[in-house]
């Protein structure tokens, strides 16, 4: 079984509830670096996997798959490194380099 595989069931097991890397790395016998690049890669396939906070994922299986891609227009950068963008509806978001 892929790993993408393995990180799909787990989220599909656990509908809606909050899953840690931590979680899904010692249940799937993955490393923590291994689940986040096969959630990524699930989410760029479309997979309704949504971030709540660093290193935590739910599955929203009321949400249909995502297609597509969202626009994002940058509109500053800050002395951290972070970027300030705007969607295409508008939201403003912040967003920090990632720390693997």
């Amino acid at each position: 079984m892929s790993q993408q595989s393995k990180v799909l069931r787990e989220f599909t097991s656990h509908p809606g509830e909050i899953l840690y890397k931590e979680d899904i790395a010692s249940t799937t016998g993955m490393t923590e670096r291994q689940v986040v690049n096969a959630i990524w890669i699930l989410a760029q396939k479309g997979h309704a996997i949504l971030k709540v906070a660093e290193g935590s994922w739910k599955y929203d299986p009321q949400a249909k798959e995502l297609k597509g891609k969202t626009l994002f227009e940058l509109l500053a950068r800050t002395k951290t490194g972070s970027v300030v963008l705007q969607d295409e509806d508008g939201s403003i978001w912040v967003a920090k380099p990632a720390d693997f």
